[in-house]
């Protein structure tokens, strides 16, 4: 979760933004430095975000180039997954699902046709 990108949207200081979600300036320095953000915080913050129309900006993945990509993109994906169960509806969690599982298959024919390609 990136806060600093969605307190810098908002045009907060870290003071500010803190007040704003109930958290100590020092407390969004760490979160901003990297350290863990606690799950009432994390929905706090999500919430916020929702509210302003900046999802984007806290859910947003790390360049490809990152070392971490493979990490960065789990968490991504933890990150989007919980906010599917946090505010969708039973049809929008199973719609999401469905769309989940079409894409798991088409990704593994692909990758099952390009093994035979390099094969044959």
């Amino acid at each position: 979760m990136d806060t600093r990108k969605l307190r810098e949207a908002l045009g907060l200081s870290q003071v500010e933004f803190g007040r704003l979600i109930g958290r100590a300036h020092q407390s969004i320095r760490n979160y901003e430095a990297g350290l863990s953000v606690p799950p009432a915080v994390y929905d706090r913050i999500l919430k916020l975000a929702q509210e302003r129309g900046l999802t984007h900006l806290v859910l947003e993945p790390e360049p490809v180039g990152n070392a971490d990509h493979s990490q960065s993109s789990e968490k991504m994906a933890h990150e989007l997954l919980h906010e599917i169960f946090s505010v969708g509806t039973k049809k929008d969690v199973d719609g999401i699902l469905v769309n989940l599982a079409n894409f798991v298959e088409a990704i593994r024919s692909r990758s099952v046709a390009q093994k035979r390609r390099k094969a044959g």
